[in-house]
C-alpha cells in the first residue's frame, strides 16, 4: 500500500542526490498529489493546465521537468494526443509500497471490517501546556461589548511561554 508520509519522506530525502531543480521538485509533488486524489491507481490522467496551475510552470517548463523526473526513474508518462490528458505513473520510492498490493489490501481490510463489524480506533492525544485565564477579566469583557455602541474586547493570549 502506497504511504503518504513515507514516499513524501523518501523522495524529500532523495532531493539533494539527484540535484532536482524547484520546478522538478513542484512538477513531483503536484503529480504525488494528483495520484493520492485518484486513490493510487497505477496511471492516472492529468490536463497540462491542471500542471500549470499546480506548478507555476510553463508548458515547455512541464514537458521538460517530467522528461528529467522520468530520466530519473521517478515517473512515467504516455501522451495521450494533442488536447488530451496525459497519462502519469509514478515510481514507488519506498520499498513495499506498490499500487497492486494497495487495491488487494484496501479491499481485504473492507472484508476485515465487514465481517467483524468492528471500527475501532485508537489514538493518541497529547495534552499541552495551558495557561491559567483570570476569569473576571474574561466576564468583563463579555459584558463589554453587550452595552450598545461599545465595541467588544478581544483578550490576546500568548502561546508558548
Amino acid at each position: 500500500m502506497i504511504n503518504f508520509l513515507r514516499e513524501s519522506k523518501a523522495f524529500n530525502d532523495s532531493i539533494e542526490d539527484n540535484d532536482l531543480a524547484a520546478g522538478q521538485i513542484a512538477l513531483w509533488y503536484a503529480l504525488f498529489h494528483q495520484d493520492n486524489k485518484h486513490n493510487w491507481a497505477e496511471w492516472f490522467p492529468l490536463k497540462n493546465s491542471q500542471l500549470i496551475s499546480h506548478t507555476g510552470l510553463s508548458i515547455s517548463g512541464i514537458h521538460k521537468a517530467r522528461n528529467i523526473l522520468k530520466q530519473k526513474g521517478y515517473i512515467d508518462f504516455q501522451p495521450q494526443g494533442r488536447n488530451k490528458k496525459t497519462l502519469y505513473r509514478l515510481t514507488p520510492l519506498v520499498d513495499g509500497d506498490c499500487y497492486e498490493d494497495s487495491n488487494k489490501q484496501s479491499n481485504n481490510q473492507g472484508v476485515k471490517q465487514g465481517n467483524t463489524g468492528s471500527n475501532k480506533q485508537s489514538a493518541t492525544i497529547y495534552k499541552h501546556k495551558t495557561e491559567t485565564i483570570n476569569t473576571t477579566e474574561l466576564n468583563l469583557n463579555k459584558n463589554a461589548h453587550a452595552r450598545k455602541g461599545s465595541r467588544p474586547v478581544i483578550p490576546i493570549y500568548k502561546l508558548g511561554e
